[in-house]
Parts: C-alpha cells; structure tokens; sequence
C-alpha cells in the first residue's frame, strides 16, 4: 500500500476516534446539563460569563464561535428567565450574570469540569501534557493556510 494510501487511512481513522470521543463526552455531558434545566448552548454562556463577567454580546459570540444573531437570541431568552441581565455602560451593552445564573453556574460548572478531568484520568501528566501539544499542533495545522 502506498504511504500517501496509508498516511489517509490513518488520518481517517484518527479523526473517527476524535468524533467518538467528543460524541461520547458530549452525551455524558448533555445528560447532566439537563439535570440542571440546561442545554449545551446555556451552559457554554453561563461559563464563559462566569469567566468573564461584563463582555458584550459580540465578545461573546466570538468566544463561543456562533453568530451574533444566534447568541442574540440566546441572551434575550437566558434574560428572560432571569440568568443574566444586560448593563450600558458608556456606548456599550455588557452582560452579567445575576444571582440566579452565578448560582446555577456555580453547580454546572465544576460537574462538568469534573466530568472532563475524570475522562483524563487514565493518563499521566507527561502524557497529558503531550496530548496537550499534538492538539495544539494539529489545530495549529488546520488554521494554516494550504500550499
């Protein structure tokens, strides 16, 4: 079989593992998001305002990588139900989380940090840190433009 053949397979293979993983991790966490009323989409805006309190919606939806409308849409229903509320300040409007969303976030947060550390549990430092580095570089190879 000719390298390039084989190189494919590999790559095809890999990246199935990949999609395993995440669809594994992925349903184990939407399980225990619901167990708090929320889906995916809520949790990534009550963590990343939990990290970063005060961003404009904007920032926020180029942390998460979804369209200005699309977290438009989410912050105005999130608000709503009282999750996060919306500040001018000067000529912008950044979001905070209330109570409510600091509390419900302080419960879904580390469950699923601890979900993901325990998926890791089976490698050791060294490994993880190598892990770390070869994501980093094929995402790195991804981004880069093709020759």
């Amino acid at each position: 079989m000719p390298a390039r053949t084989s190189s494919r397979r590999a790559a095809v293979a890999i990246w199935m593992r990949a999609a395993r993983i995440f669809r594994l991790l992925d349903d184990l966490g939407d399980r225990m998001l619901r167990g708090h009323g929320l889906s995916s989409r809520r949790f990534d805006v009550l963590a990343q305002l939990r990290l970063e309190e005060g961003i404009s919606q904007a920032e926020l939806a180029s942390s998460l990588v979804v369209t200005k409308g699309g977290v438009s849409q989410l912050v105005s229903s999130m608000e709503a139900e009282g999750l996060l509320r919306r500040e001018q300040e000067g000529r912008r409007m950044l979001l905070r989380l209330t109570e409510r969303g600091r509390a419900l976030a302080a419960r879904a947060v580390p469950e699923e940090e601890e979900l993901l550390a325990s998926s890791l549990r089976g490698l050791s430092a060294g490994e993880l840190k190598e892990l770390s580095r070869l994501l980093r570089k094929w995402e790195a190879s991804i981004k880069e433009p093709r020759s």
